[in-house]
């Protein structure tokens, strides 16, 4: 068979994925200057919905409000005040919604009037690769670094963490790699840390290190040993864990090229399930985000915006709207919008987009 005719088979098998997939549309908000940013090349970071509307973030250009009562409005609530200031994640302090600028200042979004204030010392983000921030039940935070786990900081008298941090990491296996790649924290305030090696647990101050066969029984039975129970066990997942979210009284998270589940509760945990896998140009990229919506559709943040029916157990790629229409844009994060029933998607570098909830769950 000639290269031509090989070449044939490979654009026909993958051809009708690509004309199939679902595009989104454009945000286009109304009035000049407004919401630009969010609709020509802006990377959008970070979604948070909040009683007023969405919050949107953008790397370089601030922070936008999508008012809950006004359609394609973008309000500016947070603005840089010189080319060197970059927003981002948004983070929730005392259940405030507050933008992370230059990685060791904050400001509110619902008032941005009070201005910025300090959240690190500048030379904790000099010296350590953040890559998420997350604030326990108690108060501290919990920072994830690129290389070297997780740090701890408890807050001060000003509500700043400028003490000395207690560090998580593999010294007595408490984590399975050092290299960190998101932090989730679940309804019952578990603290899920996704590593390179493996996925973890934080608490109430003991760390659960999933990536690590569990513990055997100090006695054994003459029936176990008999069946070979005295046997090592195996870990409960090990392999790289990109994102993190939750599902009713399940954990759902991603490797580089498949999706998992797991229950919430530590202490009966003792395997993973692994859904059918996904499409080979799927995760080309590793997931950015993780979001479940209604009727147990996953949808996936990576190089596209990928989902997943768990019902009917298949995938589908819905491409964002580039310069071309096989232009493939990376997705940063997403937001489930039940009052106007949309799912929001950050993309990299073309603004905020959108696709009608309805429509990503019918086809």
């Amino acid at each position: 068979m000639t290269k031509a005719k090989i070449g044939l088979l490979i654009l026909g098998w993958y051809m009708p994925m690509i004309v199939n997939a679902q595009a989104l549309e454009r945000f286009q908000p109304k009035g000049a200057g407004a919401g630009e940013h969010l609709r020509t090349y802006a990377s959008v970071l970070d979604l948070c919905a909040h009683p007023r509307g969405v919050y949107a973030c953008t790397e370089r250009e601030g922070c936008f409000l999508l008012p809950t009562h006004q359609d394609d409005v973008a309000i500016p609530v947070v603005s840089p005040r010189s080319r060197r200031d970059r927003f981002g994640p948004i983070l929730q302090l005392a259940q405030v919604p507050h933008v992370v600028i230059n990685g060791y200042q904050v400001q509110s979004l619902v008032q941005p009037e009070q201005g910025r204030r300090p959240l690190l010392p500048s030379q904790v983000v000099e010296h350590i690769n953040v890559v998420a921030y997350e604030v326990l039940p108690d108060g501290r935070l919990a920072i994830a670094s690129a290389r070297d786990g997780v740090f701890l900081f408890t807050a001060d008298a000003e509500g700043s963490y400028r003490g000395i941090p207690q560090r998580i990491s593999t010294v007595n296996r408490h984590l399975p790699s050092n290299k960190v790649n998101c932090l989730y924290q679940d309804r019952d305030g578990i603290l899920w840390i996704g590593t390179e090696g493996g996925l973890a647990a934080f608490w109430q101050d003991s760390v659960y290190n999933l990536a690590q066969a569990p513990p055997l029984p100090t006695k054994l039975s003459m029936w176990q040993r008999l069946l070979g129970r005295h046997t090592k066990a195996n870990p409960i997942y090990r392999g790289p864990v990109s994102a993190i979210t939750q599902w009713g009284g399940s954990l759902l998270f991603t490797s580089h090229d498949a999706l998992y589940k797991i229950t919430r509760k530590l202490e009966p945990l003792t395997q993973v399930h692994r859904y059918a896998n996904p499409p080979e140009y799927g995760f080309s990229t590793p997931v950015h985000d993780l979001q479940v919506s209604w009727g147990g559709k996953v949808w996936i943040a990576t190089n596209h915006l990928i989902r997943y029916d768990i019902a009917n157990e298949s995938w589908r790629i819905l491409s964002t709207s580039g310069e071309r229409h096989s232009e493939a844009i990376p997705v940063n994060c997403l937001l489930e919008d039940k009052l106007r029933a949309y799912i929001w998607v950050g993309t990299a570098g073309r603004g905020l987009q959108r696709l009608p909830l309805q429509d990503g769950l019918n086809n």
